[in-house]
């Protein structure tokens, strides 16, 4: 909220362009003012350069900095200010404050809503590395909020310590650099560089999750933590968040993220979990509270074969017990009464999982032999497969659904939740000499196989959506 113009210069408010509204915020280099303007109406932040402080060099600086920027989550600068009290930068105002506003208890926003702000600034800092400019200042008090149909913007503002990457490294005081509790190590022997931005947006990242800041004290006290002190992120934040945390705070640049963009895609990978996982709970809550009167309606079957597996999706019920996989469709979504129809089928091993797409049921087998395991995919159909013999498939009928099979001795597989691609990680032993091999391929309709690198075999593949899976 603005301050009322007392203390005001006056010979601004008369001959000025702009007419004053009130007082929005201290800089470190001058306070920033909402103003209007006079003959167009808008609203827009004048941004004071006292020259005690702000001599004009640095004005220039600033000013080349901004105006070689133009991205919707950078503060832009409009215009300059001249008047015989002082320099202004006439920037966009941001109604919602500074994102220091938002990190208080009494707010508490969603975990996505954080994220997303995290997402704002890595965007705006890709835009920025890409031109050659380090920020050097991130903190909350530099990031701005605008607010939207779909909620707050976040956006950088104050470049007034920026560098250029290509800039040699000069000796300045600690004030002129940043603010000490969000500066990377190198950054307090006078070193500087891309990395250094995202080290601080992690220090952000790790507020917003966790309610404090990773380390605290006075600036010496800040100094020897950033440079020696571990960072001990709590169990409360989700894995792979605490993965993210984990690299943007590494103490060595070449270990951070490469580049804001990788950042990015981690956060944004981030954001999609949350979603997926919100979505799934929030969908699964009228299938779990069951009122009383409901379970009366339930109905209960006798099982002549313990079920290892079993998967329910709609209207089907597929049971797996050793190799015989058996599926029971119904009439309605309430799987009550007698089923429309059934039909089982025996697979020449053990299943291992099973997994409903819409293209069919995906069944996973195993069998040992020799010193390799034998593994089997299968896809069998939502209708009754023919031809059948005494209750089975047929052996040449068998083949037909049967996708793939590998020999290998460890195998981790997931299936994307609209079937349109299989990723397998598996470990086979080498024949030529001692030791193991492990290799991922995501296969697509066609099996056209895709060969990322990996060194280990992953302990769980997890299909996202149609894009995207965790290793």
């Amino acid at each position: 909220m603005s301050q009322p113009f007392t203390n005001l210069p006056k010979i601004l408010l008369q001959q000025s362009n702009y007419r004053i509204l009130g007082l929005v915020g201290q800089g470190q280099f001058g306070r920033v003012f909402c103003a209007i303007h006079r003959q167009t109406g808008c609203l827009v932040a004048l941004k004071e350069l006292e020259h005690q402080r702000f001599p004009t060099n640095k004005f220039l600086r600033e000013l080349r900095f901004l105006l070689s920027l133009q991205h919707p989550n950078i503060v832009t600068c409009q215009a300059l200010e001249h008047t015989p009290n002082g320099q202004y930068l006439v920037m966009d105002y941001c109604e919602g404050g500074t994102l220091r506003n938002l990190i208080q208890p009494k707010l508490q926003l969603s975990l996505v809503q954080n994220l997303k702000l995290v997402a704002d600034v890595l965007a705006g800092l890709e835009h920025a590395h890409e031109r050659g400019i380090v920020h050097c200042d991130i903190k909350p008090e530099n990031i701005l909020l605008s607010l939207n149909t779909t909620g707050w913007i976040a956006r950088i503002s104050d470049f007034g310590v920026a560098r250029w990457i290509s800039q040699e490294t000069c000796s300045v005081h600690l004030g002129d650099t940043g603010s000490p509790a969000y500066m990377a190590p190198e950054r307090f022997y006078g070193k500087y560089s891309p990395a250094s931005d995202l080290y601080a947006v992690g220090v952000l990242l790790f507020e917003l999750v966790a309610g404090y800041r990773p380390f605290s004290g006075l600036p010496g006290e800040l100094m020897s933590a950033h440079l020696t002190q571990p960072v001990k992120i709590p169990n409360t934040i989700p894995l792979l968040l605490r993965s993210t945390i984990s690299t943007a705070l590494q103490k060595l640049p070449a270990r951070r993220f490469a580049s804001a963009a990788e950042m990015l895609n981690s956060i944004r990978l981030a954001i999609e979990v949350q979603s997926l996982t919100h979505r799934s709970t929030s969908f699964s809550i009228p299938t779990v509270v069951l009122s009383v009167s409901s379970l009366d309606n339930i109905q209960q079957e006798p099982l002549h074969a313990p079920v290892t597996i079993l998967a329910i999706e709609s209207q089907q019920v597929y049971q797996a017990n050793a190799s015989q996989v058996h599926c029971q469709t119904y009439a309605s979504n309430a799987l009550a009464g007698a089923p429309l129809h059934q039909w089982q089928m025996q697979l020449k091993a053990p299943v291992q999982a099973i997994a409903l797409r819409p293209q069919g049921c995906f069944a996973l087998t195993q069998f040992r032999q020799h010193n390799c395991l034998i593994y089997s995919v299968y896809c069998l159909p939502r209708t009754q497969p023919l031809p059948i013999l005494s209750g089975n498939l047929s052996e040449s009928a068998l083949e037909r659904y049967q996708l793939l099979s590998l020999e290998c001795t460890g195998l981790a597989m997931t299936i994307a939740p609209q079937g349109r691609w299989m990723a397998i990680a598996k470990t086979t032993t080498k024949p030529d000499r001692e030791g193991s091999q492990t290799t991922f391929q995501v296969l697509k309709p066609d099996l056209q196989p895709v060969k990322p690198p990996v060194t280990c075999l992953p302990s769980q593949l997890i299909a996202l959506d149609s894009r995207h899976g965790i290793a």
